[in-house]
């Protein structure tokens, strides 16, 4: 069997650029491409995905309270939906990810990171505001934070309305109830 790399989008909020899809090369028997689609599956926790390069990158398990709180924050929200990601788990108002939190392995230990969506002006004050905000490289908005310890889920609550309503449809976002603006 040959296989034929195909790049696919990683998601509005991952962004962490095309991930490699492959396909079964033509006149594969049924059988045989099920089972060559069960092995190309990447585990959801605690695996391991071969990136572009072949190098692997090991995601953790993310921590049962981090999950828990998140979905406490989500589930609040009209029409959200958890789901299994490619790693950790996400939160979607229709087709579109809003929240997403998962593991990765870094030499230094296991980091534990939300992905969310935001816009000017509180988009530039948080990637310019460093540790525990970054930006994962990808353009729409996208904003992630290091999940540490040390974490205001009342802020973390806020950021995750914010996302929720920039991606959700005008009608669900009116009906989000949300702090006065200072």
């Amino acid at each position: 069997m040959v296989d034929h790399p195909q790049p696919v989008d990683a998601g509005p909020v991952g962004g962490h650029g095309p991930v490699e899809q492959r396909f079964p090369a033509a006149g594969a028997g049924d059988a045989e491409v099920g089972q060559q689609q069960r092995e190309a599956r990447a585990p959801v926790h605690g695996g391991e995905r071969r990136g572009e390069t072949g190098a692997v990158t090991d995601y953790a398990d993310v921590p049962p309270e981090v999950v828990a709180q998140v979905r406490v924050i989500c589930a609040a929200l009209p029409e959200t939906r958890e789901e299994q990601a490619w790693a950790g788990t996400r939160w979607r108002i229709r087709n579109r990810t809003f929240a997403h939190v998962l593991t990765v392995d870094s030499p230094s230990g296991p980091d534990t990171l939300l992905l969310f969506r935001s816009e000017p002006p509180e988009l530039d004050v948080l990637t310019r505001t460093g540790h525990p905000f970054f930006r994962p490289g990808s353009p729409n908005g996208a904003v992630g934070m290091v999940v540490g310890g040390d974490v205001d889920w009342s802020e973390v609550a806020e950021l995750l309305t914010d996302s929720y309503c920039l991606l959700a449809p005008k009608k669900l976002a009116a009906a989000v109830e949300r702090p006065p603006l200072d």
